[in-house]
């Protein structure tokens, strides 16, 4: 079973100790230290906590200075973090969570239900780090692949889209309206890409392959491979599609080569 370690922060002695003793006999790993600057020396010396419970109200440092300097290191980036106040007040919360804090739990502790609620935030706090992981999977393998995915609206302007895609199109920022992109397209080409865009208006996929270039200034051309697929709301109304383009430039010299070399004597 993997150590859950936690480190609660808390000027209070007797609200520390228990809070310390009540966790410890559910089975977790607990630090402990008075003042923000001590639990900054504990996580210096290479105390990695699960989760932080971090009073607000401290000598020194406060709870929501410390929280953000937590929050600028990448290293705490996606850790837990449960302000400990006795002020209720909408302002206070407000600034914890501005200052960062993932939750707050207002004083006194209710200790019969904090470790299912600590229980509760780790479970959170690992569905989001598995989301954040598979983000950066799923952006390391489009670079890779040479290929982005987008969001287009009814009107055919690209609304969202992966950093990969606006690369390929030569575009940097977002919406990318269809008339600054359709001159980019090859002439020859152009007629059939807007013609298979028109057909997912009757629910009709797409799948095509045309020449692009990624400035208008140049005549260098890439191979691109596209699909769309088109998307309805609850009353059948087209709103749009999904997609994605894959620069297959390389592929189709390789091609271009294979067939080269078939037809044509080398000597």
């Amino acid at each position: 079973m993997t150590e859950v370690r936690i480190l609660v922060v808390d000027d209070e002695p007797v609200s520390r100790l228990i809070t310390e003793t009540v966790l410890t006999g559910q089975g977790f790993v607990v630090r402990s230290a008075e003042s923000a600057e001590q639990a900054f020396a504990q996580l210096a010396e290479g105390f990695s906590p699960s989760l932080i419970l971090l009073d607000v109200v401290m000598p020194g440092m406060s709870g929501y200075e410390a929280c953000r300097r937590l929050r600028a290191d990448p290293g705490f980036e996606h850790l837990p973090i449960v302000m400990l106040t006795s002020l209720d007040d909408q302002k206070s919360i407000d600034e914890a969570y501005f200052s960062g804090a993932t939750d707050f739990i207002t004083k006194p502790l209710n200790m019969p239900l904090l470790p299912h609620r600590i229980r509760y935030l780790l479970r959170s706090a690992m569905a989001i780090r598995e989301l954040f992981d598979s983000q950066i999977t799923l952006i390391n393998t489009q670079q890779i692949a040479r290929l982005g995915n987008w969001t287009m609206d009814a009107d055919g302007n690209i609304i969202r889209a992966s950093r990969e895609y606006l690369d390929i199109v030569g575009i940097s920022q977002l919406p990318v309206p269809e008339r600054r992109l359709l001159p980019r397209v090859h002439r020859e080409d152009r007629t059939t890409l807007l013609r298979q865009r028109a057909e997912m208006r009757m629910g009709r996929p797409y799948r095509l392959d045309y020449r692009l270039r990624s400035t208008l200034e140049d005549d260098v051309w890439y191979h691109v491979h596209e699909r769309g697929f088109p998307r309805f709301d609850e009353r059948q109304q087209y709103i749009g599609a999904e997609g994605f383009t894959q620069d297959i430039s390389e592929r189709v010299a390789q091609e271009e080569k294979i067939r080269s070399l078939a037809w044509h004597d080398p000597v």
